[in-house]
């Protein structure tokens, strides 16, 4: 009996249910049903598109199947549901060819790919694929320009989280489209926005509070951190409208283009424009690391050094349990050479930081950080860059371009990088009375404290008998 892949996918599933591609799942199922087909398998990309280029998984799985002979035909809904690359598909009848596999879909029959006549239907019913779908991008695009040109929000979708459409008499929405702010979910946002920017709080701390709190997000389901950041860093939130723009008008690939942000007339502004712009320049900062290792458990992860060869300090336990900070070996990156107990390790920095913090000079280094004015970022163009410079860091690593289009386009990056003013981050606030309330404060709150003022912690090696010596804690501050 043939063993045959289905072949699951959809574009969009906005309501992330499923539901389009288990229904072509269902047809396939019935069609190999009338083959007398066995279902080896079923490969499904949910929400991915065939036209944008990116990576679809079990696309890819399928293939590898049938490549070492798990499965010797494909059933899919419809040929497009496959491919919308000639590029694509070319792979695709190679591969077809070379293990003789057998393709059926539901609603154009036998996709037969044996012999040249039928190989050429396949292409030009994959050219009109590719078409359809650059014509629909291009009319969206433009679509998208008009909107812009005309003030208006976009209206697609669920409404974005903050606002809510503007509703006539009769409960339908106005036209033009408006949106109206929503009280109690600009209050998060701001509330967000001061945790982040003056607490120096994480993503997940907040969502952790959202949850506890039963906030949830316009689709009726829990936050998550990564949906919190790109929520934060919409421009939509200072008033602003973001969509992509062709650096050149032959291009159609909005994938290649710019990023532009435009005035939107019909939605206001829930941050001034300039802490929006900060808390973007943070939420989007690749050397941001809320979550490393072993961050959650050690008080001065990431703040201690070794003294010998300048590797970060691990936490580590003894054979009696005793806890310490150690440099890893040398298969590990470190030297091996320092090894600190904890307690009096962090004992000492902290009596060395709460007695800074009450010396006049440190109020004084503290009050002229916090009242420094940070630099414009114009519309957000940092932060785009340095997307920009990874997403081709990544293009490179996966062979999409070669090595000289990549130090091109890095050079011209780097050069419209430097040519930007820095943006200097807001400090975060610290407790009226440090001292008073470090035995209140969590892990992260203590950590955040002493991120405020200590740049590194350099632990050098003992000289004299195996105890505690404080004179081997040096601590470079930051102010």
């Amino acid at each position: 009996m043939t063993q045959a892949a289905i072949y699951c996918r959809i574009s969009k599933d906005r309501e992330a249910e499923g539901l389009g591609v288990e229904r072509q799942r269902a047809d396939c199922e019935a069609l190999a049903a009338r083959l007398g087909w066995a279902v080896a398998g079923t490969f499904t990309d949910d929400d991915r598109s065939a036209y944008s280029g990116k990576p679809r998984p079990a696309y890819r799985d399928m293939l590898a199947a049938i490549e070492v002979g798990t499965v010797g035909a494909v059933l899919a809904w419809h040929p497009d549901r496959l491919h919308r690359s000639p590029r694509e598909l070319e792979d695709f009848i190679d591969l077809i060819e070379r293990h003789a596999a057998a393709v059926q879909t539901v609603t154009a029959g036998a996709y037969d790919l044996t012999t040249p006549t039928c190989r050429m239907q396949a292409r030009i019913v994959g050219n009109v694929a590719r078409f359809e779908s650059e014509h629909r991008s291009e009319r969206l695009r433009r679509k998208m320009d008009q909107l812009v040109a005309d003030g208006q929000p976009h209206v697609g979708g669920t409404r974005p989280f903050g606002y809510r459409r503007v509703t006539g008499p009769d409960g339908r929405p106005t036209k033009p489209v408006a949106f109206d702010v929503v009280p109690e979910e600009a209050a998060l946002i701001l509330e967000a926005a001061d945790a982040i920017l003056e607490d120096g709080r994480s993503l997940r701390r907040i969502v952790a509070d959202w949850r506890a709190r039963g906030v949830v997000s316009p689709y009726g389901k829990p936050w998550q951190p990564g949906a919190l950041r790109k929520m934060l860093c919409s421009p939509r939130l200072a008033g602003l409208r973001e969509r992509h723009v062709d650096r050149d008008p032959k291009v159609r690939d909005a994938r290649k283009g710019e990023v532009a942000v435009s005035e939107v007339s019909m939605m206001a502004a829930i941050l001034p424009r300039a802490r929006w712009q900060a808390l973007r320049a943070i939420l989007t900062d690749p050397a941001r690391r809320t979550t490393t290792g072993n961050a959650r458990v050690n008080l001065l992860a990431g703040l201690a050094f070794c003294g010998l060869c300048g590797e970060r300090l691990r936490g580590s336990l003894r054979e009696d349990g005793a806890h310490r900070y150690v440099c890893p070996a040398k298969n590990l990156g470190g030297c091996g050479g320092i090894s600190v107990l904890a307690a009096p390790l962090e004992a000492e920095v902290v009596g060395r930081v709460l007695a800074a913090l009450d010396s006049p000079e440190m109020h004084a280094a503290l009050a002229g950080v916090a009242n420094a004015t940070p630099d414009a970022d114009p519309l957000g163009q940092r932060a785009e860059i340095e997307a920009r410079l990874t997403e081709l860091t990544g293009a490179y690593a996966a062979g999409e371009i070669t090595r000289s289009e990549w130090q091109t386009a890095r050079a011209v990056l780097a050069e419209r990088l430097a040519a930007l003013p820095a943006v200097t981050r807001p400090t975060p606030r610290l407790p009226a009375d440090v001292a008073a309330a470090w035995p209140t404060l969590d892990l992260e709150g203590r950590r955040r404290i002493l991120a405020i003022v200590i740049e590194k912690i350099t632990v050098n090696p003992a000289k004299g008998p195996r105890r505690f010596d404080p004179e081997r804690i040096v601590i470079k501050w930051r102010v």
